[in-house]
């Protein structure tokens, strides 16, 4: 009976002594885990802070009358619908604006695109126009072309029935917009930087 109780005690003390070891390892993990996350943040906010120096730095002086567009998207359009939303639309614009030349010459307008927002998803263009178009003209085609988009929102019903446009069309007339679209405090990452979408 004693032999086996030094066991039963020897056997407990290995166990208390493995767990102990198990605690160990665990802490040194979850702390590896732990500057592991902070590293990655760091990467993320470095590399945003990369992405939105380069939005700032891009020169648009010799883009055809460009303007800065808002496009909103309805509720539940996740991010990527979203980047999809945006690249259906300058497709499409492209081919309206564009004609032949980009049919055949593969020619684009071109465009720097952001996205903003977690749940409520938009995004901020500054894209040129075409020589021949005004600017009444082409704002009008863009909205036309956004709100053929599905997942694209360019109204919002009013408390008395009617409808209000949210399409947002504005010239740029300087690099202000290129400030206001690459602010940092609405981005989480370079990922909002619709590099797919880019063409400068």
């Amino acid at each position: 009976m004693a032999g086996s109780l030094g066991f039963r005690s020897s056997w407990f003390l290995n166990s208390i002594q493995e767990l102990g070891a198990k605690k160990s390892d665990l802490e040194n993990q979850i702390s590896i885990n732990n500057n592991m996350e902070k590293d990655y943040e760091t990467l993320r906010k470095r590399d945003l802070n990369n992405m939105l120096d380069w939005i700032r730095s891009i020169d648009c002086s010799d883009w055809t009358r460009p303007s800065a567009l808002t496009l909103n998207f309805w509720n539940g359009t996740d991010r990527s619908t979203a980047e999809k939303c945006i690249t259906e639309f300058l497709n499409r614009l492209n081919r309206k604006v564009l004609g032949n030349a980009h049919k055949r010459h593969g020619k684009r307008l071109r465009v720097m695109t952001v996205l903003e927002g977690q749940g409520e998803v938009h995004s901020h263009l500054i894209i040129e126009s075409a020589e021949y178009l005004s600017e009444t003209e082409f704002v009008a085609i863009c909205k036309e072309t956004w709100s053929s988009i599905r997942s694209a929102q360019t109204y919002v019903r009013a408390t008395n029935g009617g409808v209000v446009s949210i399409f947002d069309a504005r010239p740029v007339y300087s690099d202000g917009w290129q400030a206001y679209i690459s602010k940092q405090r609405t981005k989480t990452s370079a990922d909002d930087i619709s590099i797919t979408n880019m063409v400068i």
